[in-house]
């Protein structure tokens, strides 16, 4: 039987939960061997990010990324914890692609789309 990547991702978060930090590497060792065993080691990102989505639930924090053509600024940073609050962990990329403007994710959910190329492309579909 085939799992999914969330399914390994609970299986990990629970075998985390209540270990003791000196437990935590023997068990993350051991989790990656089972991965390599069930052949989703190539999936093992997708695996880590629905583990982290749960540790966020868990915790309460909502993850923003944040996509830019230059890194973003520090005060942009404080003025999107303004809004969406103080717990939030913020991820910034640098996206070349972008060329300019700005794209905001918040939990992995399209929040902002202000970006060059979706503005060139709603000029165009009109």
């Amino acid at each position: 039987m085939k799992y999914r990547p969330a399914q390994y991702a609970q299986a990990l978060h629970s075998a985390l939960k209540d270990a003791p930090i000196s437990k935590q590497k023997e068990i993350i060792r051991r989790f990656a061997a089972l991965l390599g065993r069930h052949r989703m080691s190539g999936k093992s990102d997708l695996v880590i990010a629905a583990y982290e989505k749960i540790v966020l639930r868990e915790t309460g924090m909502r993850k923003v990324r944040i996509e830019s053509a230059a890194p973003a600024s520090e005060q942009l940073k404080k003025e999107i914890q303004a809004v969406l609050g103080k717990k939030i962990f913020i991820e910034a990329k640098t996206n070349p692609e972008l060329l300019a403007g700005i794209k905001i994710l918040v939990d992995d959910e399209l929040l902002i789309d202000a970006s060059a190329k979706r503005q060139l492309e709603r000029i165009f579909q009109k």
